[in-house]
């Protein structure tokens, strides 16, 4: 049973289809909506005039919290790369060969998980056979033992 093979039969994938998106008009922000051009520069005119001072709130920035450990830390030569803005790639031969592996893998491990069950199986019947000799030697020790009883005291 060998896991991995020079040259195996590729399949071949279908074309790829992508889905049409419809496109979103820009929106009008609802501030904006139901007024004319005059009132909207009216409304700049007295926002802007001087004296008037309206206190603008920044939102607070949001920083992630972790409860725990990410699952994986990139080592720091990636780090780097990601840093640079560098893209990584990877040739779709490799790609394709990984992934016939890993199907190769999965079928490997589904074969041993048969054959697990398989020795369960004849352990548990071995289990209950030995369970049954147990009791044929208790049956067979009190059927001794009353004769020897009778034997040696009558």
């Amino acid at each position: 049973m060998k896991l991995f093979s020079k040259k195996e039969a590729k399949p071949e994938l279908p074309p790829l289809k992508f889905p049409e998106f419809p496109k979103e008009e820009p929106k009008i922000p609802a501030y904006e909506q139901g007024i004319s051009p005059a009132e909207a520069a009216s409304i700049k005119q007295a926002i802007t005039m001087p004296g008037l001072e309206i206190p603008i709130r920044k939102p607070m920035p949001v920083r992630p919290t972790f409860t725990e450990k990410p699952a994986y830390t990139a080592p720091e030569h990636e780090r780097e790369t990601q840093k640079r803005g560098q893209t990584l790639f990877i040739k779709m031969e490799r790609y394709k060969e990984a992934i016939i592996k890993m199907e190769h893998i999965k079928e490997t491990i589904s074969e041993a998980e048969k054959i697990l069950r398989k020795l369960d199986e004849i352990k548990r019947q071995e289990d209950e056979e030995l369970a049954r000799w147990h009791q044929d030697l208790e049956v067979i020790k009190s059927k001794i033992l009353s004769i020897d009883n009778s034997l040696f005291e009558g």
